[in-house]
């Protein structure tokens, strides 16, 4: 598992029609996108996708379209703590799994008040799912974080891969990585600006919003510390080429962008790049004020010039 885990994975976007319904054609179009630009994986049907939005049909659907583009490609993953017990749990995990996906994650469920009971729930799920299991700390959702102690007994139990971390503090993404090693366990980390950082240390990847609008800028850092390791490793950010933490820079000014109005913000930067996307969303209040529009716009125009200069001269 850990090697399939790993590198540059965006978390799917799910792109509406102005009345509200799931444009298919649209998510299939990015999905070939994101393969084309060197991705390692897509995480369909997580927070970013509005999951608690959509019905269990819609879900299974966006899961079914994932597995479908990328077999042959890359490894799709999918959360499955959908409901409002274990059982339901269970019951849509072995559907996801019926279509196909690589591993099921799973949140930190609301309905469990402690790291005890947390850990007991991710053992008893991982039972009854027939395939790989990852874990997820989706914010706002149940304990929130897991104690290094807990990724460490999820890491050393074998049964645990893709773990997307979203602590967004150095000193535990660190102490998680430390915890992970030479286990089955990923630590793909969620925050942009950590990424040099977290890689240096043997991070697993970057599971994270940045990587929705700029795949190919993500993945080429990515690269650049794969190429590091086969010629002798990186052992820390002193050792990190000019180029890519411009890189880096460009990927943290796309990633303050999207914040600014998140997910609708992602599309207008995905409509900037040529998808026919509308900004709709499912969420409340998720509408996107003049002059945040203008400063999406204006720092992502930015950010595409600076490709397209450093590409020029190549």
């Amino acid at each position: 598992m850990n090697e399939t885990y790993k590198g540059i994975w965006p978390v799917m976007l799910t792109p509406f029609d102005e009345r509200g319904g799931i444009d298919y054609d649209c998510y299939r179009k990015l999905i070939d996108w994101y393969i084309s630009q060197g991705v390692d994986g897509i995480f369909a049907v997580c927070g970013s996708s509005e999951m608690f939005e959509l019905d269990e049909s819609e879900r299974l659907k966006l899961a079914e379209i994932a597995v479908q583009r990328c077999k042959g490609h890359i490894p799709v993953v999918a959360t499955g703590s959908i409901g409002s017990d274990i059982e339901s749990h269970k019951n849509y995990s072995l559907k996801l799994a019926d279509v196909g996906i690589d591993a099921i994650i799973l949140l930190l469920p609301e309905f469990c008040s402690d790291e005890s009971s947390t850990l007991d729930y991710l053992f008893r799920m991982a039972k009854v799912i027939p395939c790989d299991v990852g874990v997820y700390e989706c914010p706002g959702i149940g304990i929130g974080q897991l104690s290094v102690d807990a990724v460490r007994t999820l890491a050393r139990s074998g049964r645990f891969g893709p773990y997307k971390e979203t602590s967004c503090e150095i000193a535990k993404i660190l102490a998680k990585i430390e915890a992970t090693r030479d286990t089955g366990m990923s630590v793909l980390q969620a925050n942009t600006p950590l990424m040099l950082e977290a890689l240096s240390a043997g991070g697993a990847g970057l599971m994270g919003i940045a990587v929705n609008v700029l795949p190919a800028v993500a993945s080429e850092i990515y690269r650049s510390f794969c190429e590091a390791d086969a010629t002798g490793g990186v052992s820390n950010t002193n050792r990190i080429s000019e180029s890519t933490e411009r890189n880096h820079q460009l990927l943290c000014l796309a990633d303050s962008l999207l914040r600014l109005s998140y997910p609708a913000s992602g599309k207008i930067i995905l409509s900037m790049l040529g998808f026919d996307i509308s900004e709709t969303t499912r969420q409340h209040n998720n509408s996107v004020s003049e002059e945040t529009r203008k400063l999406i716009e204006i720092g992502f125009s930015y950010i595409i010039n600076q490709i397209s200069s450093t590409t020029a001269h190549q």
